[in-house]
């Protein structure tokens, strides 16, 4: 009885989570034309990438969790900092005000 119940929680927890979005962190001395073949086409984390930002980005304009989103440690931070950086530039907005209803 308790098996099964273990499993219930385990399944409802996939449900909530988005399916990851494979994205790539630039690396300093790396070339961005390499001639290896990728498996899957992979984003790269740019600030200036505001199509691959706002699928990280809630509804009301919040950074969305790892759990949510399905990154890496690594990969939320470089993400979280490309948001914020965003934001900082004017490129994406700090608040949907429309949505979260303060105006």
């Amino acid at each position: 009885m308790a098996g099964t119940q273990q499993k219930r929680k385990s399944l409802k927890s996939f449900k909530n989570r988005r399916k990851a979005i494979p994205v790539v962190i630039p690396k300093k001395q790396q070339a961005i034309g390499t001639t290896t073949t990728q498996p899957a086409p992979r984003f790269l984390i740019d600030y200036k990438n505001t199509k691959l930002l706002v699928k990280f980005i809630s509804p009301q304009g919040k950074i969305l969790s790892r759990r949510a989103t399905g990154l890496t440690a690594k990969q939320q931070r470089v993400m979280s900092n490309a948001i914020k950086r965003a934001r900082m530039g004017g490129l994406l907005p700090f608040v949907n005000y429309d949505i979260a209803g303060n105006k």
